[in-house]
């Protein structure tokens, strides 16, 4: 199997679309650094329990009713 064999291959799994295209945006170092910040405190608050919480539920779900969530 060679090289062209390959990119046989690729054009074909590109137009079944078994490769998807992934957005992508652009940020400063500031803001990647603020979301990995906050990703890790939630993660580490999610593991502590926080996400049984009776309050949890209601909480995430005004979130993604105010359309805060993308």
């Amino acid at each position: 199997m060679g090289v062209l064999y390959f990119f046989t291959t690729l054009a074909h799994k590109i137009e079944t679309s078994e490769i998807k295209a992934v957005p992508m945006i652009q940020m400063t170092a500031k803001e990647a650094n603020y979301l990995r910040k906050r990703d890790a405190i939630l993660t580490v608050l999610e593991e502590a329990g926080v996400d049984n919480w009776s309050g949890y539920s209601n909480a995430i779900a005004e979130i993604y009713n105010e359309g805060n969530v993308a």
